[in-house]
C-alpha cells in the first residue's frame, strides 16, 4: 500500500521571518535590513521628495518655452516613478498590511497636499493631473511589488 503525504519542500524548512536572516544561493546566512533602517530610508525619501516638490522650478523658463513637450513628459514621468517608488518602500516596511495600506492612503493625501502647497511657491503650478499621476504611481508600485505587499 502506498501512502501519499504532503511534505514541505526543503527550501521552506529553513526560511526565517521577514525581519530575520535568510540564506543566499551559496547557503550563507545574509542579514536583511531591520525596521529602523527601513524607516530611515522611507523618511529620508519622503523628506527629499517633498522638498523637491515644494522648491522653485529648477529649469529656466526660456528653456521650458523652447522645449515644452519633452519637459512635460519628463516631469509627469517623474511624478509616476517617484510615487511608485514610494509604494515599493512602503511595502518594504516591517508593518502589518493594514498599517502599510494606511500609509499608502496618506501618500495619496501627500500628493494632493504638495500640489496645493505649490500654489504658494513661485514658478510652480498646482495640477489635479499631477495628483492623478501620483495615485497612478502608487497603484503601479503596489502592482509591481504585489508579492511583497501580499506576503508582508
Amino acid at each position: 500500500m502506498v501512502v501519499f503525504t504532503r511534505c514541505r519542500r526543503p527550501a521552506q524548512a529553513g526560511r526565517t521571518s521577514r525581519a530575520g536572516a535568510g540564506m543566499n544561493r551559496m547557503g550563507e546566512e545574509r542579514k536583511r535590513p531591520g525596521a529602523a533602517v527601513r524607516w530611515f530610508v522611507w523618511l529620508a525619501y519622503a523628506a527629499a521628495w517633498t522638498q523637491a516638490l515644494l522648491m522653485r522650478n529648477p529649469i529656466p523658463s526660456d528653456i521650458l518655452q523652447q522645449h515644452p513637450l519633452p519637459f512635460f513628459l519628463f516631469a509627469k514621468s517623474v511624478h509616476v516613478c517617484a510615487y511608485a517608488l514610494f509604494a515599493v518602500l512602503t511595502g518594504w516596511l516591517l508593518l502589518p498590511l493594514r498599517w502599510r495600506c494606511l500609509l499608502l492612503a496618506a501618500l495619496g493625501l501627500h500628493g494632493a497636499a504638495t500640489e496645493y502647497l505649490q500654489h504658494f511657491v513661485a514658478g510652480r503650478n498646482p495640477s489635479l493631473r499631477d495628483v492623478g499621476l501620483d495615485l497612478l504611481g502608487l497603484v503601479l508600485g503596489v502592482a509591481l511589488t504585489w508579492r511583497l505587499w501580499r506576503d508582508g
